[in-house]
């Protein structure tokens, strides 16, 4: 996964905008969610490895998910079938 932003047009944009649309904001919100769905999809979904590897703590990434309202999927593990269960 390739990111690219062009930074100055983020600037120049909104040069005296509020603190929740400033630029500083818009590049968090243009780089953090795609940053952690590769982690997720790295660890296969394991959020406490994804957090380790990221640096923070496994409640911080909740936090960060939830704030980014990433929707993420879930993975159901359903054993496989033996004679027993037949």
């Amino acid at each position: 996964m390739k990111i690219t932003l062009d930074l100055a047009s983020l600037i120049n944009t909104r040069p005296y905008a509020s603190s929740h649309q400033g630029a500083y904001h818009l590049l968090l919100h243009n780089i953090v969610p795609p940053f952690l769905k590769l982690l997720l999809e790295h660890t296969e979904g394991n959020k406490s490895a994804a957090a380790r590897i990221a640096g923070l703590n496994r409640s911080t990434l909740d936090r960060k998910i939830q704030y980014y309202q990433m929707h993420l999927e879930t993975k159901v593990y359903l054993p496989s079938p033996t004679q027993d269960n037949l």
